[in-house]
């Protein structure tokens, strides 16, 4: 896995995926003591769309989501700040105005923690096979009716 990692230290967004990286990281941190799991690894991988990953390698948990998550949300969404001036929009837009953020900069915020939340809920629904002694090297597989539950917890 790590040989298909993103390294983004030259992108122009480098600074949103440091950010984004250091809040997985701590919640990452929180969230293996609350289920006593060992350290979750947490990359982004260099596929560029929007989706993501969970996982287990060797006893090791990992989640990572598809560079496109920052390269394609992020403009995608500051590109049509000027669609939240409809009048549709105004709950958002006086939203974005109270807490001094672009509405569109809280549209990206949400969907990639979603993302985020969602690969977690992977991670948990796996526990049991994540901490088995002989676990092997796989991806969770994506399954309809899990896909349904996992977005429940994610929402949470």
């Amino acid at each position: 896995m790590a040989q298909n990692a993103y390294n983004y230290g030259d992108d122009e967004l480098s600074a949103i995926y440091r950010d984004f990286s250091i809040f997985c990281l701590t919640n990452l941190k929180k969230f293996k003591k609350e289920q006593g799991l060992p350290t979750i690894a947490f990359f982004y991988h260099q596929e560029n769309t929007v989706d993501g990953a969970a996982g287990n390698s060797f006893g090791m948990p990992f989640i990572y989501l598809n560079r496109g998550i920052v390269d394609i949300v992020f403009p995608f969404f500051s590109d049509k700040e000027n669609v939240f001036n409809a009048t549709q929009f105004a709950g958002l837009k006086a939203l974005g105005n109270l807490l001094h953020k672009p509405i569109g900069h809280l549209m990206f915020e949400a969907t990639t923690l979603f993302a985020f939340y969602h690969e977690r809920a992977h991670i948990r629904q796996f526990k049991s096979e994540i901490l088995k002694e002989n676990a092997q090297q796989y991806v969770f597989h994506h399954f309809q009716v899990f896909e349904f539950v996992l977005q429940k917890w994610a929402i949470r």
